[in-house]
């Protein structure tokens, strides 16, 4: 491995600052600006920051960074007035970023290094709050920017527990990254299908991304296509079932020594879902099996996607923790019931990360994360009944009750095992 020492004392500095300029950069190209107007992007911005920063750390105590920034103003001003003038816009959000790229370039050779990425990613974040693209292009802009921010966040997050429940910040941001990656994954290879995606593809691999998201999607389809009853029954089951096998890769990940055993409680269902599907298509027309549907999901590497899902997580975890010391097993049991009713991630990972501290047992948490899948189960199974047609209401309704029932028999078999130990 190469030491930093082998660099000179300006290259960290020098890099710290083109990241900077690349993640306010890549904000600016989502989605991918066309306009005559555009002023800064992901090859301008950089160069601004790097300039600032040249600047401000080779003629430091010069006026050569004040005068760099009154130089680039006029530009800015100038290109504003042209862009103005074609285009009839008054907004000032890309000169404004333009002019902060300079300044966070000068910031990073005072030192301030910290500071100044806490700023780009806020910056980038009020950025995000603008109404974002959809399409290829917009895909790769925004997995590059969450690269970046994924890094930048790992390094300014103190690694260190807060308060009594002993919230890591970094951990709860690890979480975060590891969750988008998985969802990431599926999201781009059902990328590759095309717009128009068969039916079995779009429940495995949409399951990764969101299986609430593409049951509710089905559900609405039979509406207009009810002639696919039985392969979009089959597209429900499947999808339900990816999130058994999600669950498990979670805690293989974050605590494999908790995985035997969170196995013997979802594999039973899992299996049962696989021997569902394979039922039901078996007497679904080959034509239906392979009919292309188009499922809007939403690219789960989007900022707001990513915070929201890391504030879930946080909430998550630290209400589990008040649950298990305040209410014993059956607070966490609560919790994983209504967390697991809008989302099995959070509450998977913040029972898996808590049983590696301790603070809560194995045989607590595996239920836990059980509980939060029967009742994950629960809710597709109302979307079902509420959105479906009746004929694939019923026929989904009773596979998904058939699945939950495996899975409720699990978790009644590990807790009456455990009560006759006692």
């Amino acid at each position: 491995m190469i030491s930093l020492e082998f660099f000179p004392e300006w290259f960290v500095p020098l890099m710290i600052t083109l990241i900077i300029g690349l993640l306010i950069g890549l904000e600016q190209e989502t989605p991918p600006r066309t306009e005559p107007r555009h002023f800064g992007g992901v090859t301008t911005l950089p160069l601004v920051s790097i300039g600032g920063f040249v600047s401000a750390h080779w003629w430091a105590g010069q006026p050569v960074f004040l005068v760099g920034l009154g130089v680039l103003g006029l530009l800015v001003a100038a290109a504003f007035m042209r862009g103005s003038q074609m285009t009839g816009t008054l907004g000032i959000t890309q000169e404004i970023a333009t002019l902060l790229c300079w300044l966070l370039g000068g910031l990073v050779a005072a030192g301030e290094w910290v500071a100044s990425l806490v700023i780009a990613v806020t910056a980038t974040l009020v950025l995000a709050g603008k109404k974002q693209g959809r399409g290829e292009a917009a895909d790769k802009v925004t997995i590059a920017k969450f690269a970046l921010l994924a890094v930048i966040v790992y390094l300014i997050l103190p690694d260190q527990g807060f308060t009594e429940l002993n919230i890591n910040p970094r951990q709860v941001w690890s979480m975060v990254v590891l969750v988008s990656g998985i969802a990431c994954i599926g999201y781009f290879m059902l990328q590759g299908f095309g717009p128009e995606r068969g039916i079995l593809a779009t429940a495995l691999l949409g399951g990764l991304v969101s299986s609430v998201a593409v049951t509710l999607a089905f559900a609405r389809l039979s509406q207009k296509r009810p002639e696919l009853a039985s392969a979009l029954t089959a597209g429900i089951l499947l999808t339900a079932s990816v999130m058994f096998a999600r669950q498990m890769l979670e805690v293989a990940i974050v605590n494999p020594k908790l995985l035997p055993i969170t196995a013997v409680l979802l594999l039973p269902a899992l299996t049962t879902g696989l021997w569902l599907i394979w039922r039901t298509l078996s007497k679904a027309n080959s034509r239906h099996k392979g009919a292309a549907v188009a499922t809007p999901l939403e690219n789960p590497l989007e900022l707001s996607t990513v915070i929201q899902f890391g504030a879930l997580y946080g909430l998550v975890f630290a209400v589990a923790q008040l649950a298990i010391n305040h209410f014993g097993p059956f607070g966490v049991y609560t919790i994983s019931l209504l967390a697991g009713s809008f989302d099995t991630d959070a509450i998977t990972l913040a029972l898996a990360q808590l049983n590696t501290s301790g603070a809560v047992p194995t045989a607590i948490a595996v239920l836990g994360i059980a509980m939060a899948s029967v009742s994950n189960l629960a809710i597709k199974l109302a979307m079902v009944w509420a959105c479906a047609t009746r004929s694939i209401a019923i026929q989904t309704a009773t596979g998904l009750a058939a699945i939950a029932g495996i899975a409720t028999v699990a978790i009644a078999a590990v807790l009456l095992m455990a009560w006759r130990a006692v």
